[in-house]
């Protein structure tokens, strides 16, 4: 009677054991799970704060390639082409005057290399607005005055005349409309450096296109002379010569707003791929996460397996004892 009792009572004690494994082992699964949620929630936050500040990098970035991408295509880039073709054409007018005038044409020449108003000082930004005499020549404008219907006043006036409506109204206009926003503005430290000519102009970096505009408004009046047949010795603008420097002005600002470009363009690449990169990590990290967590749920962990043999064992052991 006494080994029955004492047979039932380990197979009591067994059973009590078994109990207490199974629920420590279910509080300690129930731990793992509440501290892997909070962490994994930790995680998703950290991930998520990351992607956001990367998404508002990139908007800034956007943001400031699509303003430079507009200055370019609205007002500089079209603007900086057809002021270069306008210089080119000047040079290539004296040029050619010198075919019909050719002493003159040598005078002027030398002239320029005494007083250092070639293409090396107008690089430097020493020289800018001429009137037809500092440029074409003395001699030459009078020469021309002199034979107002001859073979070169005819192609002088024809060339500025074309120069005048397919370059000059249409960069003018964009710079009446676009100037006041679009223009990508040097330092004002840089401007006169580049510039010297320039120095002690109230105008400061809007001093060429301001120039431009009001050689425009005086040769268009010399023009509807000509178009009249009248004042056929009249050839330049006589208060608002035309700023030759606003061709490198316009140039230099497309050069920097390519470097511009160029630079935010990289970096919004760049950007593109830390995110795809970032968003691949994240899924990578989460999928084994989540096989992690339904391993656990599902019952295919270590303490789980542990578990199972301790519960197996003690049952066997408590049948046993009860038979």
């Amino acid at each position: 009677m006494i080994i029955v009792m004492s047979t039932v009572g380990a197979g009591n004690n067994a059973s009590d054991v078994g109990l207490i494994v199974q629920g420590t082992l279910i509080f300690l699964s129930a731990v793992v799970a509440v501290i892997g949620y909070y962490v994994q929630g930790q995680l998703r936050a950290k991930e998520r704060r990351r992607e956001i500040q990367i998404n508002r990098t990139e908007k800034l970035h956007q943001a400031r390639l699509d303003e430079v991408r507009k200055k370019i295509s609205e007002f500089v880039g079209p603007a900086h082409f057809m002021v270069l073709t306008l210089n080119s054409m000047l040079f290539d007018l004296r040029s050619a005057m010198g075919k019909f005038y050719p002493e003159e044409a040598q005078i002027q020449s030398q002239r320029i290399k005494d007083e250092d108003l070639g293409f090396g000082s107008f690089m430097k930004g020493k020289w800018n607005a001429m009137t037809a005499e500092q440029f074409f020549g003395i001699e030459m404008m009078e020469k021309l005055k002199q034979e107002k219907d001859g073979d070169g006043a005819r192609h002088f006036r024809i060339i500025i005349s074309k120069c005048y409506r397919k370059l000059i109204i249409p960069v003018v206009d964009m710079i009446n409309k676009y100037a006041g926003y679009l223009q990508e503005w040097e330092s004002k430290e840089s401007f006169f450096k580049l510039y010297p000519v320039a120095a002690g102009n109230g105008m400061g970096r809007n001093l060429f296109l301001i120039q431009l505009v009001q050689f425009s408004i005086e040769i268009e009046a010399v023009i509807d002379d000509w178009d009249a047949g009248k004042k056929l010795d009249t050839f330049w603008s006589t208060q608002s010569p035309y700023p030759f420097q606003v061709g490198m002005y316009l140039i230099r600002m497309m050069t920097l707003l390519r470097e511009m470009e160029n630079k935010e363009g990289l970096a919004s690449h760049a950007i593109s791929e830390e995110l795809e990169e970032h968003n691949a990590q994240v899924i990578k990290k989460y999928d084994s996460s989540g096989a992690s967590s339904k391993k656990i749920k599902q019952g295919g962990g270590d303490n789980s397996l542990n578990f199972s043999t301790t519960t197996n064992n003690v049952n066997n052991s408590t049948s046993k004892y009860k038979v």
